[in-house]
């Protein structure tokens, strides 16, 4: 089951075919010639009890419910029996709203309820499995796994949202619950939306709990890890279907090698690049030589990035623009043409135990407040921030940057790089385009799920945000769209939920001790990990696009196409375009390369969602 979509209205209880047609036919792939029927009995009332893998009815017809992605009950049990749509309708029935508390995996589903005239929608706890909705309040709700499939409908007003656009080009991305329609939201992590009688609310219905500094056990933590993760995989092992993303870092390194332990020898993938800088493909030999792996390589071109740059960014549902999606594609497609259904991923291993190097870099900004507010702001800033001769000298210049950066409260200063922090936005953004959106609303976002973590703590809140922000809305919409388009099932054995609960256990400080990213999970993978890959700088699978645009004639032409092309639009100033793309050519090609690649993800998805329906 890839996704789910329909329509809800509370008069004749039916879903409205036009807006089944997209989604709904790809969600019942697996049916065959029986998905035509299939719709049909979900929305008739039936005289009997139907029950199917994603859809169940029940025996009066008075509640349906739709089910997307593998979901099951709390269990100890290493391979848990997963929940049908039926099992769920006998959870609803049985304990109404309370019965999301007791599932985990990843799922969105949806409960249609006439008897009570309600429509519950929710999504798993990482955001693994997208929904997206639009409230047509007393006409209902429109729903679908991507927000294009909800905005076709006809109830549904198909515009443009405009700061979903600024706060595309802030964080790369379009974080939840903003859609790039006005109309459409889709539902963050862990939340369910509510439409009764014509009122829609959307809550959180779970939260991790910290667990705080304090004494512990390292062996019996080691254990507790090492079973945790055994028990993952299983659960996400599907035999001779699977194999494993293997970039060469830990994490993908640490799932490559559990499944070694279920097939012998385990399929991986890797990606690999001529530039050496970016290049990472010998950690992932290592890594396979020391597991006994069967390692499929492929090195990924500029070429490639020219034949599917324009499909992928129109294949999602709105603006993405993480680079990485094309490595992270050629990995899926390479796994599909050996005969792979599902793959593992060793995303969320980082946000879980500490391992970004932003984690420290924040940590060594927080002794600053070690010194008592006295001498910070009678005598520090006085003379390092205020005066003048401090630019004179390098010691003075760098503690003056550091005193600086430390004044920025968290998790502001986490945003200290970003383009629309160093440039004003009246620099970037044409004046139309600045009178609709404020220009406040992203960081105050993050700012809202930073402080709603539940904890003192400034790791565990910096890794709360990053679960929403760097995983949910970015980093698993990569991976699992990417593998979804190469006909791939992706799945996440660091976001099974016991390998979650157990990581909020690990005291702060064990997570990272000084200035050691992932001391833990490190010292824990010692002895099965070989200690180079322990030893090595996190990469992944990062596209050196930056440094191939600098150098490849037919590269520039396409990209220079589609910049030109975003000038048109009122959105983006000429000006500002011209000057990212002079200083990608002579200042830093990475940094200004990501912002070049941004915008022209931007024009390409326009292209082909906007223009092409008008």
């Amino acid at each position: 089951m890839t996704g789910i979509c329909g329509w809800y209205h509370p008069v004749s209880g039916d879903f409205d075919a036009q807006a089944v047609i997209q989604d709904m036919a790809a969600a019942l792939s697996d049916f065959g010639d029986r998905k035509e029927s299939l719709i049909t009995d979900c929305c008739s009332v039936a005289s009997r009890e139907h029950r199917y893998n994603g859809i169940a009815c029940s025996s009066d017809g008075s509640i349906t419910v739709l089910l997307s992605g593998r979901s099951w009950l709390h269990t100890d049990e290493p391979q848990p029996s997963l929940c049908s749509a039926g099992a769920l309708l006998e959870l609803y029935n049985q304990k109404g709203l309370e019965f999301l508390a007791a599932l985990r995996g990843s799922f969105a589903l949806t409960v249609i309820d006439q008897r009570s005239q309600k429509i519950l929608l929710a999504v798993d706890r990482y955001g693994i499995k997208p929904l997206a909705y639009s409230d047509c309040d007393t006409n209902g709700v429109v729903f679908g796994s991507t927000a294009t499939s909800v905005a076709m409908h006809p109830q549904v007003a198909r515009k443009l949202d405009m700061q979903a656009i600024y706060n595309y080009i802030y964080f790369h991305v379009i974080p939840s619950p903003r859609t790039i329609f006005q109309s459409v939201k889709k539902l963050p992590p862990a939340h369910y939306a509510l439409w009764e009688q014509g009122n829609l609310e959307v809550k959180c219905y779970w939260k991790p709990e910290f667990a705080g500094a304090g004494d512990y056990d390292f062996p019996a933590l080691k254990a507790e890890l090492d079973l945790h993760l055994k028990k993952a995989i299983a659960r996400q092992y599907a035999a001779g279907k699977t194999g494993a993303y293997l970039s060469g870092g830990i994490d993908s390194s640490t799932v490559s090698g559990l499944l070694a332990q279920l097939d012998r020898p385990a399929d991986v993938y890797s990606i690999g690049f001529e530039d050496e800088a970016y290049n990472e493909i010998g950690y992932a030999r290592i890594a396979s030589k020391h597991f006994g792996l069967q390692l499929h390589e492929y090195f990924v071109t500029t070429d490639d990035v020219l034949g599917i740059m324009s499909k992928v960014a129109q294949s999602y549902d709105e603006p993405f623009g993480n680079s990485s999606v094309i490595p992270a594609y050629f990995c899926a497609k390479m796994a599909k043409e050996s005969g792979k259904s599902v793959m593992l991923g060793g995303d969320a291993g980082d946000e879980l135990f500490g391992g970004n190097e932003r984690y420290v870099t924040q940590k060594v900004f927080s002794y600053y407040y070690w010194l008592p507010r006295f001498v910070r702001q009678s005598i520090v800033e006085p003379l390092l921030v205020n005066a003048e001769w401090a630019d004179k000298f390098f010691l003075t210049r760098k503690l003056r940057s550091y005193v600086q950066q430390a004044r920025v409260p968290m998790p502001d200063r986490l945003q200290t790089y970003n383009f629309l922090h160093r440039v004003a936005a009246a620099e970037v953004f044409t004046d139309g385009f600045l009178t609709q959106i404020d220009t406040q609303e992203p960081i105050q976002d993050a700012r809202n799920v930073y402080e709603s973590a539940g904890t003192d703590s400034m790791l565990d809140r910096m890794l709360y945000l990053d679960w929403k922000i760097t995983l949910a809305d970015n980093d698993i919409r990569k991976v699992s769209h990417m593998a979804e388009l190469a006909g791939i099932d992706v799945r996440y054995p660091f976001l099974d939920d016991d390998v979650v609960e157990f990581s909020t256990r690990v005291p702060p400080n064990l997570k990272i001790r000084k200035q050691y990213l992932r001391y833990f999970f490190k010292r824990a993978m010692t002895g099965f990990l070989p200690q180079e890959i322990i030893n090595k700088s996190k990469h992944g699978f990062g596209l050196p696009f930056g440094v191939w645009l600098k150098t490849s004639r037919e590269l520039q032409d396409f990209i220079y196409k589609a910049l030109d092309a975003l000038k048109q639009r009122e959105i983006i100033k000429s000006e500002y375009i011209t000057r990212i793309v002079d200083a990608h050519r002579g200042e830093h090609a990475g940094y200004y390369g990501t912002m070049v690649w941004v915008l022209a993800i931007l024009e390409l998805w326009l292209q082909a969602h906007v223009d092409q329906k008008n």
